[in-house]
């Protein structure tokens, strides 16, 4: 059955703002067939929904298989990885124009991106490192923990919160602002320590390291009524 025509232009303005080519010299992006006869060949006269390239060779990076919107995408997924393993394509999209699903077919798995599974369109240049390996980091480890680490602890805080009858809004927010301002705040004086910069910051008692080891229960308190306090007088913060 043709593609929709709504999903088709939803799938065709995020490629485009992503910087894939669909019309002109540099074009990349094929509808309905491959770029090579050899490929045509291996399809068997199937029709992919769409194949990616890489702008420096005639090597497909991804098949998208679409399905109008609302439709379930397992049958899309399955019959986009058959086309991406006939033209030796390492990464398939099955998407309805709003959910994605992403699969690598050599390592048989979801791709990861900095330690999360794909679940979107990606860019060329991201693409051709999928072609070695099924996951990619393009942001440091630390900073991959850091961002668990910190929704793990806004997790605490959300259910402890509405567990003391907190209601959702600006006073559930200006707890989740103080642990979010104490996280920065840490981060930034320990880079002025190993710089050499002299720092008047209460390590032991203020500091990130040891905020996170406290027990969620009593986080927020001693946030409240401990570290603010310290902090005014360390920093001479307006607290």
């Amino acid at each position: 059955m043709p593609l929709e025509a709504d999903t088709r232009n939803l799938i065709d303005t995020a490629l485009t703002n992503l910087g894939w080519k669909l019309n002109g010299k540099d074009k990349n992006v094929f509808f309905e067939q491959p770029k090579t006869e050899a490929e045509r060949k291996s399809l068997g006269g199937k029709r992919p929904d769409y194949v990616l390239y890489s702008n420096e060779s005639d090597r497909p990076l991804i098949v998208i298989e679409a399905k109008k919107k609302g439709t379930r995408l397992d049958a899309a997924m399955e019959q986009g990885i058959s086309y991406a393993r006939a033209i030796n394509a390492p990464l398939v999209f099955a998407t309805d124009g709003v959910f994605c699903k992403a699969y690598h077919t050599e390592a048989n798995r979801v791709p990861i991106l900095n330690g999360e599974e794909i679940d979107e369109f990606i860019r060329e240049t991201l693409a051709l490192r999928y072609l070695t390996t099924y996951e990619v980091n393009t942001v440091s480890p630390k900073v991959q923990y850091d961002r668990k680490e910190l929704i793990r602890i806004f997790d605490e805080a959300n259910n402890m919160l509405r567990g003391e009858g907190l209601r959702a809004g600006i006073e559930r927010f200006g707890e989740f602002a103080n642990i979010l301002f104490l996280k920065l705040i840490s981060e930034s004086e320990q880079i002025k320590r190993e710089s050499g910069i002299k720092t008047l910051f209460d390590a032991t008692a203020c500091s990130w390291d040891s905020i996170k080891n406290i027990p969620f229960t009593t986080r927020i308190d001693y946030i409240n009524k401990t570290v603010y306090e310290k902090l005014r007088a360390c920093l001479n913060f307006p607290v």
